[in-house]
Parts: C-alpha cells; sequence; structure tokens
C-alpha cells in the first residue's frame, strides 16, 4: 500500500508534482525538515516560513542548510501591497498576545542547489492573516506544513482542532493538493494520508511526519 512508502520516496516518485511548488509552513520555527524534503528532490519555486517568534538571523540560518545562498534581501509591507506590518496580524486580539508588530519582518533569500535556484521567505508575522495577504490574489500553495508545536507561543492551532486556519484556506478557496502532517496534529478534513510517518533530521521536537493529499470528486 502506499501509505508505507516514505515522505522521501513518494515525493521522489511523485517529483513531477512538486516541481515550480509553493510549501507554506505557518509556525515553522527553526524547522528545515520540509525544505530538505522538497527542495532537495524537486524544483520547487518557493519555500515559505512564517512564525512572529522567531528572529532575521535566525531564519536565515535555517535558509542556508541546503544550498548557497545567492542573495539575501529585506522585504517590508509595501512589497505586498500594504502599508504596516498589522495588516500581516488577524483581527482576533489574542493574535498579539505573543507576537508583536515592531517586531515584524520579512526576509527573501534566493538559494542555489543542484543547478536550480529557489527562493525560501521568512515572515516575523502572524501566520493566518500572512498567508491571505499571499494568497489571496496568488495560486494555491502546493503544500502546507501542519504542526502546531504545543511548546506556547500559539495563539491558535493549525490543525483540524483548531478549524481557523482551515476555514480561512477553505472560504479563500485555497486548499493545497498536499499537507505535510506531525504526527501530534490532526490532519485536515478532505485528505487522505499517502505515506507512512517518519521523522527526519531537522524536525522540531522530533514528531514523525506523513503526507496527507486531497480527496477530489
Amino acid at each position: 500500500m502506499e501509505q508505507q512508502i516514505s515522505p522521501y520516496g513518494f515525493v521522489e516518485i511523485h517529483k513531477n508534482e512538486f516541481e515550480s511548488a509553493t510549501i507554506f509552513y505557518p509556525g515553522a520555527g527553526s524547522d528545515s525538515d520540509p525544505l530538505m524534503l522538497f527542495a532537495s528532490q524537486c524544483h520547487i519555486k518557493t519555500i515559505i516560513h512564517v512564525d512572529y517568534s522567531f528572529d532575521r538571523n535566525s531564519a536565515i540560518k535555517t535558509s542556508s542548510i541546503l544550498g548557497n545562498m545567492l542573495s539575501i534581501h529585506e522585504l517590508d509591507p509595501h512589497n505586498f501591497g500594504k502599508s504596516t506590518w498589522l495588516d500581516f496580524w488577524h483581527s482576533n486580539p489574542a493574535s498579539k498576545a505573543y507576537g508583536k508588530t515592531d517586531r515584524a519582518y520579512a526576509t527573501k533569500v534566493k538559494i542555489s542547489h543542484d543547478g536550480h535556484t529557489f527562493d525560501f521567505q521568512f515572515f516575523g508575522t502572524e501566520a493566518l492573516q500572512t498567508f491571505e495577504v499571499l494568497f489571496l490574489s496568488d495560486d494555491a500553495p502546493t503544500v502546507i506544513v501542519l504542526q502546531d508545536h504545543g511548546l506556547g507561543g500559539l495563539w491558535t492551532r493549525f490543525g483540524e482542532d483548531g478549524k481557523l486556519f482551515y476555514e480561512l484556506v477553505s472560504r479563500m478557496s485555497k486548499l493545497p493538493k498536499y499537507l505535510y502532517v506531525a504526527e501530534n496534529t490532526d490532519a485536515w478534513e478532505g485528505y487522505i494520508r499517502v505515506t507512512s510517518y517518519v521523522a527526519y533530521p531537522g524536525q522540531m521536537h522530533s514528531h514523525r511526519r506523513a503526507i496527507f493529499k486531497r480527496v477530489t470528486d
């Protein structure tokens, strides 16, 4: 059964489905596993990490794990048609309990790996509203990574029990084809698991992860 295939094996077999992919990872922290899983095997377009509690220098360090950094650019709200970083925060007051807008930033690193270049973007902003800003007028991401890390700092959860993130993405009609889900986090409704759960180096808190695929009519 396909569920016995590891995530690395699945991506290798279905490599064409991840060509020019965009991967979105809310609450990413220093986690480098999705970067390694997808960018080391496929010619992805962009990987986007969002975490309001993670600093710029640490984000750049994470981006350097896979390949050569060709350039580093600092971005501001105007690059995305917004006037302030407050536009990257959910309207719920709880979203500002941990993440502070005066510490917000966005960094884009262009990386070269195995003859291919792609963008690594890190946002020190709130994840739900950042998703809406980035994808409102863009195609849905190919993959969303779901892991509720659970060490504090989350104002809402990203998995099924959190609902807010799923409802936002669904309302925007931006549901991805794939989810990459940690074993401690419930996948969204409408997705089935297509790989085994495996823990790889670089994963925060060593939770095993599996790939889920969206079920379509």
